[in-house]
């Protein structure tokens, strides 16, 4: 019966794939049903979470638990988990159907029919559930809530213990409070009343309480309350069988009297023990009793061996090799060096048969059939290699798939002549196949290469047209880095390199006739202050026009300069009649003396000034920088296209004094500029101010290199797709980044890491991160993400 609020899985597929049929129980925390496994064409029973537990997340994490243990549980009476896993906000656990009824349902309808369960049947149940308990408890689990509830009753009469969900692992990490009480009241142990640390032969008292039930029809401790039933677990006898007259053989009171100690020392001290001691009392009733156990016993061999050569002709290997360890389980020397031969012998079948599906490209199925073979023979030699093989065929086939998917678009690109994204998409397929051989039947490399070219070779012819023979020499360079043997059909670089060298020329001339107006103002300076310091006539007051150079213009003709003009002060002169006298600072003028006169001071002849603007345009993402060195402080940062002025350069002619239009002053690679016009040896030579011991703030040298580091940090599943979050993080260049994934932009102008999420349908996820800094260096990572480290 489902309550008002959880929904009614009936008719509904779970997981895209268990076909719910039919509620089973429900309990406290979970409901089960009967489904049905198109997939293996069997019935299953699938445990559901209540919807209202669904976020606490100690009580999944138990639930997680109870799927993980009892799935390394391979016992004949220990139910079988075949999956776990969650769809949106439901928990399931996938386990093996058994049909039949509870050990309770069982004793419940003897009890209504006034009846009791043979002693014979009993000791059977009883030993058989020790077994299962002592398997578990070899294994570090302790189930701590047996009780009839949790013991099936198959229809072949075998009881299968169930419901590990409160299960503990041995010296592992408890999910129940300190202090807290777990278990069902009537069946606790007292130290489990007590929230004391409980072990293994809490269990054992467990199974003490289950023997006096089947021997009676109830449990020993009653009581109106539930805590009034776990305080006589701790203060009360245990009261005592006899007196209910049901005539119980004295030796199961004395297994009943140990197992029901209070203290865990005075019990027996392992399940095994427990489950040879009822065997032994078995043995002791009356010999009708002792020939069927007998009797029963050997049948039950003989029907699983007979079973395990069935199953073996009809190659169900893997169901072989579990009927056969449940035999032995019962007998370890029943048939002992038969059952050890078709053993083997199934492991080897089913190995050939992974063996064959791998060589057929069936690499899902084959790992399928490894892995079932890893769970039931973990040492066999020649797993771990063929695992290997599987994976790597996996991984191909995957990595295939996504250059497929590249190899598509590019040719879409090609079709709509965008030529560039075709190549790109090229590139990363040649970037990501690594050793993987990969067919291009549509010529995708060759067409892109030449499409690309062409575009490339149209602008250069354009370029050269234009008087720019620079940037036309700049394309052919990198026409000739994509397709060497591209061919010049218009003699584009002869042309450009002559029309280089013409203007080299026309510039030369420029200068020489810049130099030599310059000289010829030295000349006639020169000529004119000699001669008046010759002169023994009084010095005339002259006025010098300083030179004025004209401005040259850009033809092949030198310039044309002014010459200086003197211009001369005429002395008074007298009226006539009147005497005038010119004064003097001495009262008589001295003879000129045999030493010359002192020259009169040469002014600095004044520096002609080109009129030309040298400017330059960024040809890839650059920084302005406050020093020529790229580890000093970044002013702006520039991209494609970009224009700047420039005022000087160092003197290897590695970076540029520019003035941006934004009127900020600093350096630039000169590597990732164009001059638009002049030369760079015509320009200024800049020598930066130098530091004792370095620039301030800054490390001397170029750039670091721009290296990257990208992995994943979680994922997430959804219905029909899963996503992952990647952490990026890119170091060296020039500290500003722009990260992308597969060609998109995730983030721009970054200083530091960044996370990112990719969502993939597919079971695995190929991600090409890259990065580049704003120095022009780039780093690639390709990552191969799988589904399964994020989704069960």
């Amino acid at each position: 019966m489902k309550t008002s609020n959880e929904p009614s899985w009936i008719g509904r597929k779970l997981g895209g794939r268990y076909e719910i049929e039919e509620l089973i129980g429900r309990g406290g925390m979970s409901s089960v049903y009967r489904a049905v496994d198109p997939n293996l064409k069997r019935h299953v029973a699938v445990k559901i979470i209540h919807p209202h537990l669904t976020d606490n997340a100690e009580f999944i994490q138990r639930f997680e638990q109870e799927a993980a243990a009892i799935a390394q549980l391979r016992h004949h009476n220990i139910v079988q988990v075949h999956d776990f896993n969650s769809e949106s906000s439901v928990y399931y656990m996938v386990m093996e159907y058994i049909a039949g009824e509870t050990l309770a349902q069982k004793l419940k309808a003897l009890k209504n029919a006034q009846m009791h369960l043979p002693a014979a049947d009993i000791i059977t149940i009883m030993a058989k559930v020790c077994d299962a308990v002592n398997f578990a408890h070899e294994r570090r689990m302790i189930h701590r809530d047996i009780k009839p509830a949790n013991v099936m009753i198959n229809l072949l009469g075998e009881p299968i213990l169930m419901d590990f969900g409160i299960a503990k692992i041995i010296g592992g990490q408890s999910h129940t409070a300190t202090g807290a009480a777990m278990g069902t009241a009537p069946y606790m142990s007292p130290e489990q009343v007590r929230g004391d640390k409980s072990d293994h032969r809490s269990d054992i008292y467990s199974l003490g309480i289950m023997l006096y039930e089947l021997l009676s029809g109830a449990p020993p401790f009653h009581g109106e309350s539930t805590f009034q039933i776990m305080l006589r677990h701790v203060n009360e006898p245990v009261p005592d069988i006899r007196q209910l007259d049901i005539g119980t053989p004295v030796a199961l009171i004395t297994i009943l009297e140990k197992a029901l100690a209070k203290k865990p020392e005075d019990r027996f001290q392992s399940a095994k023990e427990m489950g040879t001691a009822l065997s032994t009392a078995g043995m002791q009733l009356h010999g009708s009793v002792t020939d069927t156990l007998a009797a029963r016993y050997l049948d039950r061999l003989a029907i699983l061996w007979q079973q395990a050569t069935d199953l073996f002709e009809s190659h169900q290997f893997e169901a072989v090799i579990d009927k056969l360890d449940e035999l032995k389980q019962i007998d370890p020397n029943f048939q002992r060096l038969k059952i050890d031969e078709l053993r083997q012998s199934a492991i080897d079948r089913l190995y050939e048969r992974a063996v064959m599906r791998y060589q057929a490209g069936s690499y899902e199925e084959s790992k399928m059939l490894l892995n079932a073979l890893e769970q039931r023979a973990p040492d066999e030699p020649d797993i771990e290699q063929l695992a290997r093989k599987i994976q790597h065929a996996l991984d191909n086939q995957h990595l295939l798939t996504k250059l497929e998917s590249l190899y598509e678009e590019a040719a879409v690109f090609l079709d709509s002549r965008s030529f560039d994204q075709a190549l790109g998409r090229w590139c990363s397929i040649e970037r990501q196949r690594g050793t993987l051989r990969f067919a291009d039947p549509l010529n995708v490399e060759k067409r892109a290469k030449q499409g690309v070219c062409d575009n490339l070779y149209n602008q250069a012819v354009t370029a050269a047209s234009n008087g720019e023979p620079n940037e036309a020499l700049r394309l052919w360079d990198e026409i000739i880095g994509i397709m060497p043997a591209y061919e010049d059909v218009q003699q584009i670089v002869a042309t450009a390199q002559t029309d280089r060298q013409d203007n080299q020329q026309a510039r030369n001339r420029q200068y020489i006739g810049i130099i030599s107006g310059l000289l010829i103002l030295l000349v006639i300076g020169f000529f004119s202050i000699r001669a008046l310091g010759n002169s023994n006539d009084p010095v005339p007051q002259l006025t010098t026009t300083a030179p004025a150079v004209v401005a040259v213009a850009n033809t092949n003709d030198a310039a044309a300069v002014s010459q200086p003009t003197n211009t001369a002060v005429s002395s008074p002169t007298s009226a006539p009649g009147t005497s005038t006298t010119i004064p003097a600072t001495n009262s008589a003028t001295p003879a000129p003396s045999s030493t010359p006169s002192r020259q009169p001071t040469v002014s600095p002849i004044p520096t002609a000034t080109a009129i030309d603007v040298i400017t330059a345009v960024a040809n890839n993402n650059a920084s302005l920088f406050t020093e020529p060195d790229s580890a000093s402080n970044i002013l702006d940062f520039f991209s494609f296209g970009d224009e700047v002025t420039i005022i000087g350069r160092t003197d290897n002619e590695s970076w540029y004094q520019v003035i941006t239009t934004d009127n900020l002053e600093g350096y630039v690679d000169a590597a990732r500029f164009d001059l638009t016009s002049s030369d760079p040896s015509e320009m200024l030579i800049i020598t930066p101010t130098v530091y004792p011991g370095g620039t301030p703030g800054a490390a001397s040298g170029s750039f670091a290199e721009l290296t990257l580091d990208a992995y994943p940090v979680g994922g997430s599943c959804g219905d029909e797709d899963w996503s992952v979050t990647i952490f990026a993080e890119a170091h060296g260049g020039n500290s500003v980044y722009t990260y992308f994934a597969d060609g998109n932009v995730k983030a721009r102008n970054q200083t530091n890491s960044i996370n990112f999420d990719v969502t993939s349908p597919a079971n695995n996820a190929f991600v090409n991160v890259r990065v580049e800094s704003g120095d022009g260096q780039t780093a690639i990572q390709d990552l191969l993400i799988h589904k399964s480290d994020y989704c069960n």
